[in-house]
């Protein structure tokens, strides 16, 4: 897992193998591999898991039902949740570690948004900040780059 991690951290930095679909493809595999939900999904289809587009989708509504998250769960585990307005149960992704998910905002952010100049500068958000909504991921990724930015 660390491996893959490091390797998906230079991925999103631009560092790493360009080879996109190698990468996506080495996921898919480990999710099966660790999340007994998803391996069933995955055995349950008739192809084999040769390239990352073979992979089945997880439904949304999964998220509502599943953990999908390969380690234990732990008190310091961040969880966002989902606003519940699509249904009676909201869902939930668990994250052991934000550091990816920081990395995958940001780049993208930084490049297309504010076309590669990371100079702070002021600028307004409509999304409420993560104090006052600290289980919303869009609200998380605001924040953080807001203070960042």
């Amino acid at each position: 897992m660390a491996e893959l991690h490091e390797e998906l951290l230079a991925f999103v930095a631009g560092s790493g193998d360009p080879s996109f679909d190698a990468l996506a493809l080495r996921v898919a595999t480990y999710q099966a591999e660790q999340l007994p939900a998803y391996g069933r999904l995955l055995s349950g289809r008739q192809e084999d898991l040769n390239h990352w587009l073979d992979a089945p989708l997880i439904p949304t509504e999964a998220f509502r039902h599943l953990d999908l998250c390969p380690v234990a769960p732990n008190p310091s585990h961040t969880v966002f949740e989902t606003s519940g307005t699509t249904g009676d149960r909201s869902g939930r992704r668990r994250l052991p570690d934000l550091t990816l998910y920081h990395a995958a905002m940001t780049a993208p952010f930084v490049e297309h948004v504010l076309d590669g100049d990371t100079a702070p500068r002021p600028w307004v958000s409509l999304i409420p900040h993560v104090s006052s909504l600290s289980t919303s991921s869009l609200s998380h990724m605001v924040s953080t780059l807001a203070e960042t930015l």
